[in-house]
């Protein structure tokens, strides 16, 4: 637990970079076997500093996603809301949505985070269309947006010219 508090304490402050020494060498140093949560917080880290490859792949060139096979640890929903936010910053939509078709296949079912992560993705891309229809798919799943997704949709339904859309996002209501 205090090893995932400094990681976590790291993160926080932004010392990204610190993020990764301690995983790297503090748990091979003292023999702390990482769980799912130094995972998550390693590939948060990794995502905010826009290194998505490095999120997925930096222990001794290791894919993350196998070296937590490998040791048992099973990713969940943090895990993937982290790799989507990473791939939709670099406009990776192709491969967000394959890992949307991934998270289906395995029954993960979407938080607020993972929503966000694809709605932001397709503001980015500038397709409109596309991040309504997940907004739509986030309320019929029951999953009632984090202030993320109003603060990223609704200024883009207005700069879209679409203010019936962003007043009834604003009611907190699907259209």
């Amino acid at each position: 637990m205090s090893f995932n508090a400094l990681l976590g304490a790291c993160l926080s402050s932004k010392k990204f970079d610190e993020v990764e020494g301690l995983f790297r060498g503090l748990s091979e140093e003292i023999k702390i076997e990482p769980d799912l949560i130094s995972y998550n917080t390693v590939m948060k880290a990794f995502c905010e500093m826009g290194s998505l490859d490095s999120a997925v792949s930096f222990v001794d060139g290791e894919r993350i996603w196998d070296l937590m096979k490998e040791r048992n640890v099973e990713p969940n929903i943090r895990s993937y809301s982290a790799k989507l936010f990473g791939m939709a910053s670099e406009k990776r939509m192709n491969d967000v949505v394959r890992v949307v078709e991934e998270m289906n296949s395995k029954g993960i079912k979407h938080d607020p985070f993972s929503y966000h992560a694809l709605i932001r993705g397709f503001v980015n891309e500038d397709d409109f269309e596309k991040a309504k229809r997940w907004h739509g798919e986030m309320w019929k799943n029951g999953c009632k947006p984090h202030r993320l997704v109003f603060e990223t949709l609704i200024p883009f339904a207005v700069e879209k010219g679409d203010l019936a859309f962003a007043f009834q996002a604003l009611q907190g209501c699907y259209p």
